[in-house]
């Protein structure tokens, strides 16, 4: 994965992020993993460099809504971590495997249980 400037969508009409590099997202209906994932990855670079990471909050006809983590062109450091991320994901696809597996747990005890 590689990290993409924002692009304005068809028929899309909130706010618009030139400039911004999205991260990752998840929507209302997203799994487990993809959930852990993002919060994982938000706490990873939310305070890294010295301009503000965004978390855009949309309304989707489809999913209900889409959050999406987004880095601005000129946070070169969160940037680069947020980059190391992707790559990781790459190869293996869970940031956090303790948080992740919390969550599953949490949300599904008796799948869990032997």
């Amino acid at each position: 994965m590689k990290l993409e400037l924002w692009k304005h969508p068809e028929n899309y009409y909130g706010d618009t992020w030139e400039g911004y590099y999205v991260f990752l997202s998840q929507t209302r209906d997203s799994e487990a993993l993809t959930r852990s994932n993002f919060e994982c990855g938000l706490g990873l670079i939310k305070n890294v460099g010295e301009q503000r990471i965004a978390v855009a909050h949309e309304r989707h006809w489809a999913c209900g809504w889409v959050e999406t983590i987004l880095i601005p062109q000129e946070n070169t450091d969160a940037l680069e971590v947020a980059q190391k991320i992707l790559d990781k994901l790459d190869c293996y696809p869970i940031i956090n495997e303790e948080h992740y597996y919390e969550l599953e747990y949490l949300e599904n005890p008796e799948e869990c249980e032997d």
